[in-house]
């Protein structure tokens, strides 16, 4: 066995973690992105209830003004 040999093997076995470490990597960011699409999801339903109240309660507002007028 010569140097070359366990130097190959040293590269393999680098490769193989760096490969490793790309699909963890990438498996994480995956996650991440599924994660923020579902909170945007949620966040835009809560946006949308607060305007619906928010024009509700300025509907019931001008009724009352028209009613006092």
């Amino acid at each position: 066995m010569g140097i070359g040999t366990d130097s190959d093997r040293q590269f393999q076995a680098f490769v193989d973690v760096v490969d490793e470490v790309q699909g963890e990597t990438l498996q994480y960011f995956t996650d991440v992105q599924g994660d923020l699409a579902s909170n945007e999801e949620g966040y835009g339903r809560n946006l949308d209830g607060c305007r619906s109240l928010l024009d509700d309660f300025n509907n019931a507002r001008t009724s009352q003004q028209n009613d006092v007028s």
